[in-house]
């Protein structure tokens, strides 16, 4: 756009940029700083013939009303009152300074003698403004210096008259517990002591029946393990004797179960041989004359006949056989 006017900043840069005739062309400086080529031109000629470009005139005439004077005390009051809007300051240039201007132009003028820019902390300002008058708390627009907040002024031109007030809220909040602590610290310190030494007696008798769930266990297995012994056959060598379980509790003396205990001890010592023999000698075995009687008991009566005899016998019962065929 060929009618957009420069800021003081812009206007600056054009000058020096302009200086340099053999390095940066129009097109060049238009491209840089945003602006159409013509009006480049325009400027190029103007700073030829006159060695500088003179700042955009002000149309309304208002920045002639607002003298430097004036402007300084509006700096002075800003610092004691950063939550103050455009409104605010209007309203304070009119009563203390007799000064009618526009918004505008305390804005523009603001700028140039504070170089900074107030839209970064327009935000909080509102919601400090909206919490001032929820609070009936009003500007003193008379003197260039609060009296209500000279005490309280914040070095941060962004912060707040809220965060003030609940910052001190909370130091007078800690001094009160901080007061309250040495009273009270006595009595927690017990409540502390003696839930310590409760829990310590939960977690000794917690040890105490896992032990005795463990010990219960293994007497478990152990009697397990007995059984099984007992169930299981034993595989003995021959002529040997499996020996009773004789318990120690029962009501027999010590003394038998010690000789039962050295008997069986004899008895696996003792060699094969001699265990035979008494095996044998256990057995009662018939005599020879027992023997032949017993035979003679179980064969015919009479002499014993030859083989012609019984080969004529033979013969005689296979005819009688075949006659009554016949």
């Amino acid at each position: 756009m060929t009618g957009k006017r420069f800021t003081e900043d812009q206007r600056v840069l054009l000058e020096r940029m302009l200086t340099l005739k053999d390095k940066l062309s129009n097109h060049d400086i238009a491209f840089i700083l945003g602006f159409d080529e013509r009006t480049i031109r325009r400027r190029r000629y103007e700073f030829d013939a006159n060695g500088k470009i003179a700042p955009p005139p002000d149309v309304s005439k208002n920045a002639e009303k607002l003298k430097a004077e004036n402007l300084e005390k509006l700096v002075e009051w800003l610092k004691d009152n950063d939550d103050a809007l455009i409104e605010d300051m209007q309203k304070f240039l009119k009563e203390a300074c007799n000064c009618n201007v526009s918004k505008a132009t305390i804005s523009r003028q603001l700028n140039k003698a504070t170089k900074e820019n107030r839209q970064l902390g327009r935000v909080k300002r509102l919601k400090a403004r909206a919490k001032r008058a929820a609070e009936g708390r009003n500007f003193d627009f008379t003197t260039a210096r609060s009296t209500s907040r000279s005490v309280t002024a914040s070095v941060d031109r962004d912060s707040t008259v809220g965060e003030l007030q609940s910052q001190e809220e909370k130091r007078q909040g800690q001094q009160q517990q901080d007061q309250q602590q040495p009273q009270q610290g006595s009595g927690h310190l017990q409540q502390q002591q003696q839930q310590q030494q409760q829990q310590q007696q939960q977690q000794q008798q917690q040890q105490q029946q896992q032990q005795q769930q463990q010990q219960q266990q293994q007497q478990q297995q152990q009697q397990q393990q007995q059984q099984q012994q007992q169930l299981q056959p034993r595989s003995l060598p021959l002529g040997q004797k499996e020996l009773p379980l004789i318990s120690l509790h029962s009501g027999q003396p010590q003394k038998q179960v010690q000789q039962q205990q050295q008997q069986g001890l004899q008895q696996q010592q003792v060699p094969q041989e001699a265990r035979f023999e008494q095996l044998f000698q256990a057995v009662d075995l018939p005599t020879p004359e027992q023997a032949l009687l017993s035979l003679s008991r179980t064969q015919p009566q009479g002499p014993p006949s030859t083989f012609a005899e019984t080969s004529s016998r033979t013969a005689a019962q296979t005819q009688t056989g075949t006659g009554a065929d016949v």
